[in-house]
């Protein structure tokens, strides 16, 4: 839902979706630190599903960071 298939772009609806959880996070997860993983399906095409992976989990990272103001410690993948 938050990304395109076998890519590291974000869906046209995953900005909803992330301002919807980051306000989650703001509310509850106070200074502590937070991590975010992507996990891929076998129906990647590319072949390297962890490289795909990691470049998933900085498309959302860097979503939060920019568009939720959390502090640039707090996030990482």
């Amino acid at each position: 839902q938050l990304l395109q298939p076998n890519s590291g772009q974000l869906s046209p609806n995953a900005s909803a979706i992330l301002d919807r959880i980051a306000g989650g996070l703001a509310q509850y997860a106070g200074r502590n630190r937070i991590g975010i993983e992507a996990h891929t399906d076998s129906g990647n095409a590319s072949g390297n599903m962890h490289q795909l992976a990691a470049i998933q989990a900085a498309a959302v990272l860097d979503y939060l960071q920019r568009k939720n103001q959390f502090a640039p410690t707090q996030l990482f993948s």
